[in-house]
């Protein structure tokens, strides 16, 4: 019966495999829609379907306003790396909007309530 061992080994493998690339698949989620952030000088940008729980640089000095669009909540914060919350805006809701005080350097998008729950996995 080696035939049904080896049958039952590339079974398990099988089975492992799948569920490897599930859960990998499952982490890289993104928002669905548009995330937009004004600047200081009043430049405007967009970031497309941002993905879950991955920290984004802002452009040009930062967002003084956003326009959260997408279908998760938008957390800013004062550093480039999404570990300082802004006091004002610090949280944008889904299809909200909010001025941002002090101005925010980096955002993460994520299904989570509050920023302590919104650490990023991520940088890009």
């Amino acid at each position: 019966m080696p035939g049904l061992k080896r049958l039952a080994q590339l079974g398990v493998t099988a089975v492992a495999a799948t569920a490897l690339i599930g859960g990998l698949s499952a982490n890289a989620q993104a928002a669905t829609g548009n995330l937009f952030y004004t600047t200081a000088d009043g430049a405007q940008h967009v970031i497309t379907d941002p993905v879950d729980f991955v920290c984004y640089s802002l452009e040009d000095g930062g967002a003084v306003f956003a326009n959260n669009q997408t279908d998760e909540n938008a957390f800013f914060y004062q550093d480039s790396n999404c570990l300082v919350s802004v006091v004002v805006g610090a949280k944008v809701p889904s299809k909200q909007s909010s001025v941002i005080i002090p101005s925010a350097h980096s955002v993460l998008v994520a299904n989570a309530p509050t920023p302590a729950q919104a650490r990023p996995r991520a940088h890009a």
